[in-house]
């Protein structure tokens, strides 16, 4: 990991950047998490981290959300969500958003009909 890098988080904690790195080799991030007690923060804990990159395009799984819209297919270059009325493909420059599908599930409230 290096500074500028995108990472992508566990505890549904989503993609992030580093933004910023320390003398002693610290990472910080551009955007606010919650550490393992439940306090903000923006110092990374490299545990937490379960893959990064220098291209978010990389970060990116099936099932995560890419501008509101489900990833049915990842390639290296472009994902792919097909729609019932047409397959749309988004390259990295047109990445706006991203949901992980951990925070999706995470944010989900299920509806118990009795």
């Amino acid at each position: 990991m290096k500074l500028g890098d995108y990472v992508r988080l566990d505890r549904c904690q989503g993609i992030n950047r580093i933004d910023e790195e320390d003398v002693i080799g610290t990472f910080y991030l551009e955007h606010a998490i919650y550490n393992e007690w439940g306090d903000e923060t923006f110092k990374l804990d490299t545990n937490d981290v379960i893959k990064s990159s220098p291209n978010i395009i990389d970060l990116i799984e099936k099932g995560d959300y890419v501008n509101g819209l489900k990833v049915n297919k990842k390639y290296e270059d472009r994902v792919v969500i097909n729609t019932r009325d047409e397959i749309i493909v988004w390259f990295e420059y047109q990445i706006k958003s991203i949901v992980t599908k951990e925070q999706f599930k995470s944010m989900e409230y299920k509806i118990c009909i009795k």
